[in-house]
């Protein structure tokens, strides 16, 4: 039973995630995107621009039982870029919602994370590019559990597509 909602609350996320995608992408702020990271996991999400900051909601898996929902704010500070008018260097902070049975040896159960980073996009053109970024995601919260570490690094690589023009 629990995991047939876990199951319809994923499937209900993504649906909304892709609504929202729809609903605002003619406005040209908006962007799709699809990465690899920690705490982030496999995931796809959406973005809204308004500068110089960036709101962003993502749903992953890692295809092992683990799920994490994340909510990301970002802050573009430096550098300029040929292809769009954002600056390319970014201070992003994410909060993200896990579900997991175990991670590095630890079972945490379910979780939430606060992480710090700092990043660049690249762009390939006007609507698409990749965003890397690094950094950490302190653990001094879990003060219930033995953690063997105060922090885990963060990192992320994602491909992102920007609707409409500017």
């Amino acid at each position: 039973m629990i995991i047939l909602k876990m199951h319809i609350m994923k499937n209900l996320l993504t649906c909304m995630l892709v609504l929202i995608a729809l609903k605002v992408a003619s406005q040209g702020n908006v962007s799709t995107s699809l990465g690899f990271g920690l705490p982030e996991l496999l995931n796809a999400g959406v973005r809204y621009e308004l500068q110089p900051v960036r709101f962003g909601v993502s749903a992953g898996t890692a295809f092992s039982g683990a799920y994490s929902f994340t909510g990301d704010f970002y802050y573009h500070f430096a550098g300029s870029s040929n292809q769009n008018e954002l600056q390319p260097w970014y201070f992003r902070t994410t909060i993200s919602y896990w579900q997991l049975r175990q991670f590095w040896f630890i079972d945490l159960g379910n979780v939430v994370l606060l992480g710090f980073r700092v990043g660049r996009d690249f762009s390939f053109s006007e609507e698409s590019g990749i965003s890397l970024d690094g950094g950490i995601v302190p653990l001094s919260f879990f003060s219930g559990k033995k953690i063997p570490f105060s922090f885990i690094p963060s990192f992320g690589a994602t491909l992102y597509y920007r609707f409409g023009s500017r």
